[in-house]
C-alpha cells in the first residue's frame, strides 16, 4: 500500500499520521523550519492531514514572514477546530500582516472578545486610521510659455494652460461600520497657479499667474461579504473656481496692467467600483468608472493584479491597465494608460516604492493609488518613488514621495478639445510627504 512504505523523508518511519505527528513535533521544538514544511508538504501529498500538522507548518511560515502562505495553513486548521483559539489568533495577524487588514476586521467577527480579548479589542475600534499629506509641485515652462506667446495663430476659440506650481493638502480619516464595512473619507485643496492663453472671439487673452482653486472630497467604500473578496466602490468630486485674467504687458519684470475678464466655476465628479480577489501569491481586480471631468464625459476600464513571490510585503510587483474612453458632445477619443509598481524591504523600518505611468493621459482616475487627474493638460512617463517609514510599533507611518513628469500642454479648441494644436512638452516635479495613523 502507498502509506506502508519506509522513506528517507521520514527518517525509515513508516509514514502514518502517527510518524508524521512525532516528526513534525520534534522539528517543530528544534525550530528546524525548512525542513518542517519539506516534511509537511511530503505528508500532505501523501494524504495525511491533520490539526497539528497545519499548526506546525503555518507557524513555520509564520516565523519565516511567509505570512500569506501561512494563511492557508491556519484556514485548513481551523477546519479540523474552529473554536481553535491559537488558530484564529495567528490566522488574524496574519490577514493584517500580509497588507489584508479589511480581511482581519471580517474575520474577527467569529472570535470570541473573551478568549481572545488582546487581539479582539483593536478591532472594537469604530475609528481606524487617519492621515494627512501635503504635496508642493513646480514646473520648468518659462520657455515654454513665452514660445505660446509669440508662436500661437489660433483663429478658433480655445484655451492653452501651462502648470507654474500647485500646493496641494489632503487629510483623511477612516472608520468601520460593523466588520465587513470600512469607509475612507479623503479631503483636499489645491491651490495651483497657472499659465494660460484664451481665444475667445476677437478677444485674446494672456494670464502668466491665473490662480485656480479646487476643493476635493473622495468617498471610498471598502465592502468584504466573505474574506478574501473586496468590493470597493468610490466617489470623487470636485469643485474648482478660478477668475480668467487678462495681463497687458507681458512677461515677468514687466509694468502692465491686469484685467479681471470672468470668473469660472463648475463642479466634477468621477465614480468608479473595483472588486478584487485574494489567493496566496497573487491579487487580481477590475474596475469600471464613469465621470464629467472638464465637461467631458469618461468611462474606463481596468485590470488589476499584484503579485507576492515571497509570500509577503518584502517584495511585490503591481500592474494597473486601464481602456479610457471620452465623449465631447458627438466626438470620441480612446486612450490606453498602464502603470507599474515595485515595492520591497529594505530593511525592518524602511519600505521602498517606484512607480511609473505611461502614456499619456488625462482626465483619469488611477484606482490603485485613489487619484483622480483633472486637468486638459496631458500628463506623460510619470515616475515616482516612494520611502515608507512605519514606526511606534507600526501604528504610525512616514511617508516621503518624490516625483516628475512630462506634461504636454496643446491649444484646446471649444469645439473639439481633442483636436490638439500647437503642442509642446515641458517637465513638472513633485514633493509630497504625510503621516498616516493607524488607531
Amino acid at each position: 500500500m502507498l502509506l506502508c512504505y519506509s522513506t528517507s523523508v521520514f527518517s525509515q518511519d513508516v509514514v502514518s499520521q502517527e510518524s508524521v505527528d512525532i516528526r513534525t513535533y520534534e522539528l517543530y521544538q528544534k525550530g528546524e523550519w525548512s525542513t518542517l514544511l519539506k516534511q509537511g508538504n511530503k505528508a500532505l501529498d501523501l494524504g495525511i492531514d491533520f490539526f497539528y500538522l497545519r499548526m506546525r507548518m503555518g507557524y513555520a511560515l509564520y516565523i519565516q514572514g511567509k505570512y500569506r502562505s501561512a494563511i492557508y495553513h491556519y484556514q485548513h486548521a481551523l477546519l479540523f477546530a474552529p473554536n481553535d483559539i491559537d488558530a484564529q489568533a495567528l490566522l488574524m495577524q496574519c490577514y493584517a500582516y500580509s497588507g489584508r487588514g479589511n480581511d482581519a476586521l471580517k474575520f474577527s467577527s467569529h472570535i470570541s472578545v473573551k478568549g481572545l480579548p488582546q487581539y479582539v479589542k483593536s478591532y472594537h475600534k469604530v475609528l481606524l486610521s487617519t492621515n494627512v499629506f501635503y504635496t508642493y509641485n513646480t514646473s520648468e515652462s518659462s520657455s515654454v510659455q513665452q514660445q505660446i506667446v509669440e508662436g500661437q495663430q489660433a483663429t478658433e476659440d480655445g484655451v492653452q494652460k501651462v502648470s507654474n506650481s500647485f500646493t496641494l493638502p489632503q487629510f483623511g480619516v477612516s472608520h468601520r461600520i460593523g466588520k465587513s464595512i470600512v469607509v475612507n473619507h479623503q479631503f483636499a485643496y489645491l491651490q495651483k497657479s497657472e499659465f494660460v492663453y484664451g481665444v475667445h472671439g476677437d478677444y485674446i487673452y494672456t494670464s502668466y499667474n491665473q490662480p485656480l482653486e479646487q476643493f476635493g472630497y473622495d468617498l471610498k467604500v471598502a465592502v468584504t461579504p466573505v474574506v478574501g473578496l473586496q468590493i470597493i466602490p468610490s466617489f470623487y468630486y470636485i469643485y474648482a473656481s478660478l477668475p480668467i485674467y487678462d495681463d497687458q504687458g507681458y512677461g515677468k519684470g514687466k509694468e502692465g496692467t491686469r484685467q479681471k475678464v470672468t470668473t469660472y466655476a463648475n463642479s466634477y465628479y468621477f465614480g468608479s467600483v473595483l472588486a478584487q480577489y485574494d489567493w496566496r501569491w497573487l491579487k487580481a481586480g477590475v474596475s469600471y468608472g464613469i465621470g464629467n471631468l472638464n465637461s467631458m464625459n469618461q468611462s474606463q476600464i481596468g485590470l488589476h493584479a499584484t503579485i507576492y513571490p515571497f509570500s509577503n510585503l518584502n517584495l511585490y510587483y503591481s500592474f494597473d491597465g486601464y481602456h479610457q474612453y471620452q465623449t465631447y458632445q458627438s466626438i470620441n477619443s480612446q486612450a490606453q494608460v498602464q502603470k507599474h509598481l515595485l515595492g520591497f524591504k529594505v530593511f525592518s523600518h524602511l519600505w521602498m516604492e517606484a512607480t511609473a505611468t505611461f502614456p499619456v493621459h488625462s482626465n483619469f482616475h488611477d484606482v490603485s493609488a485613489d487619484v483622480v487627474y483633472n486637468g486638459i493638460e496631458g500628463v506623460d512617463k510619470e515616475y515616482n518613488v516612494r520611502a515608507i517609514v512605519p514606526m511606534c510599533n507600526n501604528h504610525l507611518s512616514f511617508v516621503l514621495n518624490a516625483g516628475y513628469y512630462q506634461a504636454k500642454t496643446s491649444f484646446v479648441l471649444k469645439t473639439n478639445p481633442f483636436d490638439c494644436q500647437n503642442t509642446y512638452t515641458y517637465t513638472n516635479y513633485n514633493l509630497s510627504g504625510g503621516l498616516i495613523w493607524k488607531l
